[in-house]
């Protein structure tokens, strides 16, 4: 199953010195999120410039890790300004100045967790449960 999920992010201070305007627009209730006037994007969730982590971790990603506890996989691929997650990662990065951002990564990270459940029962002797 994949699920689409779209977050706005709120303008960097650069943008909101130059005055740069915000080209996009969601949708109130619905899924979708206009780039101008006329198109059109729609998602699974979308998220507007106001919105809180939390907020996405409990409705996009909370029930995932859930999962991961009963046995299912689960994958999230996170793009963009994610860094504030993986600070010890950065470390090791290298990142460089471009127009969108003062210190873009030049690489990409993955960060994987392994669960790995061990049944804990007490073992019961043979001979001893027949009697």
């Amino acid at each position: 199953m994949v699920v689409s999920v779209n977050r706005i992010r709120p303008q960097l201070a650069k943008e909101r010195i130059e005055g740069c305007h915000i080209c996009t627009c969601v949708t109130p209730g619905e899924p979708q999120v206009f780039l101008g006037k006329d198109k059109a994007f729609t998602f699974d969730y979308v998220f507007d410039i106001d919105s809180q982590q939390e907020q996405i971790y409990t409705q996009c990603i909370e029930k995932l890790i859930e999962g991961c506890f009963e046995g299912y996989n689960a994958t999230v691929f996170a793009y963009g300004q994610m860094m504030q997650c993986l600070k010890l990662g950065a470390l090791s990065r290298t990142t460089a100045s471009t127009q969108m951002n003062v210190q873009s990564s030049r690489s990409h990270a993955i960060f994987t967790i392994h669960l790995c459940q061990t049944r804990m029962c007490p073992q019961i002797d043979a001979v001893s449960y027949w009697f």
